[in-house]
C-alpha cells in the first residue's frame, strides 16, 4: 500500500528527482536508438543503455528509500487474471477492428508496409518477426508495466491525486510511441494512435488503482501488443 501520510517536504521534491527525468528516458532513447541511429551496433548500444537505465531506476528508487504500491498484490488468480484476460480480448479487439477501418478507408498505405518492412530489416528482425512478436507481447509489455505503472505511476501517486499521477504518467509512456509511429503513418495518424496509447495508459492506471496489482495490466498490455504485432504480421506479407 501507498503510505499516505508522508511528508509533502520530504516526498514530493525527492521523487520529482527520479520521476522527471523518467518521463523522458524512453522517448529521448527513442529518438536516437529508431531514428538517428536507427539499425547497426550504435542503435543497438543505445537500445540496451536505455533499457538498462529503465530497468534499474526503479530499484534504485527504492533502495534509497521510497516507497512504492504493491507490484503482484494479493489474490491474483482469483479476480485480476480474468478481469486481465477480458479486457485484454477487448482491447485486441478494438485494435482490430481499428487496423480493418484504417486500411479501407485507405489510411494505411503500402508506404506504411514498406516502412515496417524497411524498419525491421534494418534492425535485422524481420527473419525472426515472430519470436520477437512473442518476446514483445509477453516479456516487453510486462517491463513497461513495470516501469510506467508501477514506477512512474506509482512514484506520483505517492504525492499527486490519481488524475494527475495518471495524466502525467500516461503522457510520459505515450512520448515514445509517438516518435516510433513518426517512422510509419504520417503525422495526423501519428497524434491520434499516439494520443489513444495515452489513453490506455490512462486506462491502465485505473487498473492499477483498482486492482493494486501489475497482473492484469501486463495481461490486458500483452493482447494489446500481440494485435499490434499481428498487424505488422499482415503487412510484411509473412503470411
Amino acid at each position: 500500500e501507498i503510505v499516505k501520510n508522508r511528508r509533502m517536504f520530504k516526498g514530493l521534491p525527492n521523487v520529482w528527482y527520479w520521476i522527471a527525468p523518467a518521463l523522458v528516458i524512453h522517448a529521448v532513447g527513442a529518438s536516437l536508438y529508431f531514428i538517428l541511429f536507427s539499425g547497426g551496433a550504435v542503435s543497438g548500444t543505445i537500445y540496451t543503455v536505455v533499457k538498462i537505465i529503465m530497468l534499474v531506476l526503479p530499484l534504485l528508487f527504492v533502495y534509497f528509500g521510497n516507497e512504492l504500491p504493491a507490484f503482484i498484490g494479493k489474490k491474483i488468480f482469483i479476480k485480476k487474471v480474468p478481469y486481465g484476460v477480458i479486457v485484454g480480448i477487448a482491447m485486441s479487439v478494438l485494435i482490430l477492428l481499428a487496423y480493418i477501418v484504417f486500411t479501407y478507408f485507405g489510411l494505411l498505405s503500402k508506404d506504411v508496409s514498406d516502412a515496417v518492412i524497411s524498419k525491421t530489416t534494418s534492425f535485422g528482425l524481420i527473419q525472426y518477426y515472430l519470436p520477437f512478436a512473442v518476446f514483445l507481447s509477453l516479456a516487453h509489455s510486462l517491463f513497461e508495466e513495470y516501469y510506467w505503472r508501477w514506477f512512474v505511476f506509482g512514484g506520483l501517486r505517492s504525492s499527486l491525486s490519481f488524475n494527475s499521477a495518471a495524466i502525467i504518467s500516461s503522457i510520459g509512456f505515450s512520448l515514445h510511441h509517438f516518435i516510433i509511429l513518426s517512422s510509419f503513418v504520417s503525422w495526423p495518424i501519428v497524434v491520434v494512435l499516439g494520443t489513444t496509447v495515452g489513453v490506455a495508459g490512462y486506462f491502465w492506471c485505473a487498473m492499477y488503482e483498482r486492482t493494486k496489482s501489475v497482473i492484469p495490466l501486463w495481461i490486458s498490455h500483452a493482447f494489446a501488443d500481440a494485435a499490434i504485432m499481428l498487424i505488422g504480421y499482415f503487412m510484411i506479407g509473412l503470411r
